[in-house]
């Protein structure tokens, strides 16, 4: 595992049985909707000029998203899932929303079982 410190990059590089892996570390929302799921607002602080779909994540950048679920169970416990299952954004397609639910579907508490 590789901490990355540059702005605009993923949080981590890991290889992983010879395949290299890139990780983006967010924080969940302490405050839970209804719904019980936990959620992350998921986009970047700034969009450049003249391109408002820049301030959303593209799903290319990196390959798996971890939410820190701190916020909302006071542990140090995190899920993970891979972007390509992840919704895309409403108006800007080619992105990754910003609005992420860590439902129980694609989400796993192991990384390992969602690298395999």
């Amino acid at each position: 595992v590789v901490d990355i410190d540059k702005d605009g990059r993923p949080d981590f590089e890991l290889i992983y049985q010879g395949q290299k892996y890139l990780v983006e570390c967010k924080n969940v929302a302490k405050d839970v909707p209804r719904d019980g799921f936990p959620r992350i607002d998921f986009q970047k602080t700034r969009a450049s000029k003249g391109d408002p779909c820049s301030r959303y994540y593209d799903p290319k950048a990196f390959n798996v998203l971890a939410a820190c679920l701190h916020p909302v169970t006071k542990l140090w416990e995190f899920r993970f899932a891979s972007t390509s299952m992840l919704d895309r954004h409403k108006d800007c397609a080619d992105k990754l929303s910003n609005k992420v639910l860590v439902r129980r579907d694609h989400w796993k508490s192991n990384l390992e079982e969602l690298l395999v």
